[in-house]
């Protein structure tokens, strides 16, 4: 409408030129493709995580403290590519022990005034998905369930709340210090799990993954543009599954 209206005052001379036509569009740089995790990078963040916790034992250093959380987090994370507060929103209703399944019906939201709520729908229709697990990341989950106690959520603080994100985040920028890994982030993961699995097994399979609607042959233009790592940066190998391509936990024998 300003412009139009700019057009006009030049058609009846009011203005030299239209000011809107004269200014240079700016153009949006490219999205930059994610940093992800190798596999090795991940076992490195797993050491990382145990060595914090040794360095605080006698400080909090029970098994429901908040070094056993971020364990149990990264676990889940580097098996699922979830989004965090999708994990975090985890109730007891949503996983299939017996078939190594989790179903992703929600995300926790941040209210004003409320704190953290369950939102019982994904940020996509896509989002709402079953995923199976690799062992590791079932081991964790059944950790959880079994330390926390909660009637109803997998993870919760000891006063029986949701656990914040911002808590997991703060305990890993204490636990990756001075490392190599100090640029990962607990987002880097998602967009690690993707890239490992369309190295292995094409786009499709970490549009799935990741919960993304196929919109195109071979796989989402979201995952291709958001998630999948830097090319020419060998992430995996041809193991097959997370489960080969991880492993245990084998540095987190205190945790099993």
């Amino acid at each position: 409408m300003l412009q139009q209206v700019l057009a006009d005052a030049v058609l009846d001379k009011a203005l030299p030129h239209n000011l809107v036509m004269d200014t240079p569009k700016v153009k949006r740089p490219e999205h930059e493709q994610p940093e992800v995790l190798s596999i090795e990078d991940f076992q490195q963040m797993r050491q990382l995580i145990v060595d914090w916790r040794t360095a605080r034992a006698g400080r909090g250093g029970a098994q429901r403290d908040r070094s056993f959380v971020l364990t149990d987090v990264v676990e889940i994370l580097g098996g699922t590519a979830l989004r965090i507060n999708e994990l975090l929103g985890l109730r007891h209703s949503d996983v299939d022990y017996e078939q190594g399944t989790v179903a992703v019906c929600g995300t926790l939201v941040e209210l004003d005034g409320l704190g953290l709520k369950f939102q019982p729908r994904t940020k996509t229709p896509a989002g709402m998905r079953t995923i199976t697990l690799p062992r590791f990341a079932l081991d964790a989950l059944q950790r959880q369930a079994k330390l926390n106690g909660h009637a109803e959520n997998i993870f919760s603080t000891g006063t029986g709340n949701f656990v914040n994100s911002h808590n997991i985040a703060r305990s890993w920028r204490a636990a990756r210090t001075e490392s190599p890994l100090v640029w990962a982030e607990m987002k880097s993961l998602r967009a690690s799990v993707a890239t490992w699995i369309e190295n292995e097994s094409g786009l499709a399979a970490a549009s799935a993954q990741l919960g993304h609607a196929v919109a195109v042959v071979g796989g989402s233009k979201v995952t291709a543009k958001y998630y999948i790592g830097k090319k020419g940066r060998k992430i995996v190998d041809n193991s097959g599954i997370l489960g080969d391509l991880v492993g245990p936990n084998v540095a987190n024998e205190s945790g099993d």
